[in-house]
């Protein structure tokens, strides 16, 4: 996503601006809706794609490497001084509680099944932030939103510290740095593997983790 000054900002942008660095690649990172991005991977008009998590059809389309940028958690998130808790059990959460998330967010298929027979527990956004503004002006009790969206999202409004993020998470799905079969860049896999499992070991990688990862769980 952009930061305040309008520049790709976030973990999986400074993750791919240090590996393109190291890999010599020159990129240019721009912002679509996720079905204009998937159009143009298929087609072989972009060379990577961030952030993706793995599924059939998607790796139909993309190269995956072997090496993930991070376990992507879909959480719960409430106000800091809320007294909600999570004990795994999505349909009953959902039965007690009021949800905001963004319209077109997945979490997985047993989600995706709850979701059909709970909907008017469910209140839908057209962005993660406006989810998060509702949950911070208390007209919701809780948002489902992947942790670094809404850490990044948070930040943005201000709103870091007002806010916890329950566990356990609502999954947990390795994400991942893609490279379109189509695009100029997906032969070159295994170099993106060993640059990402050299970074992973640098106090370079550690600083980006706890900047952007670094967050109150409860």
């Amino acid at each position: 996503m952009l930061n305040t000054d309008g520049e790709p900002d976030g973990y999986a942008v400074k993750v791919l601006q240090a590996l393109a660095q190291r890999l010599d690649w020159p990129i240019k990172i721009e912002y679509f809706p996720w079905p204009r991005v998937a159009h143009m991977a298929q087609k072989g008009l972009c060379d990577i794609v961030l952030t993706v998590l793995m599924r059939r059809d998607y790796a139909s389309y993309m190269v995956f490497p072997n090496q993930p940028i991070l376990d992507q958690k879909n959480v719960i998130i409430v106000r800091k001084d809320s007294t909600i808790t999570f004990d795994g059990n999505i349909a009953m959460f959902l039965r007690q509680h009021t949800v905001s998330m963004y319209r077109d967010k997945a979490i997985d298929d047993e989600f995706q099944r709850t979701r059909q027979h709970l909907a008017k527990h469910i209140q839908l956004t057209n962005t993660s932030q406006s989810s998060l503004q509702m949950l911070l002006l208390g007209r919701v009790d809780a948002v489902f939103e992947n942790d670094l969206t809404a850490i990044m999202e948070l930040k943005a409004l201000g709103a870091l510290d007002q806010v916890k993020l329950l566990q356990p998470p609502l999954n947990v799905t390795p994400a991942y740095i893609t490279l379109p079969k189509l695009g100029r860049l997906a032969e070159r896999a295994n170099e993106f593997d060993a640059a990402m499992l050299s970074f992973k070991q640098t106090a370079a990688f550690k600083q980006i983790q706890q900047q952007y990862l670094a967050v109150e769980r409860e």
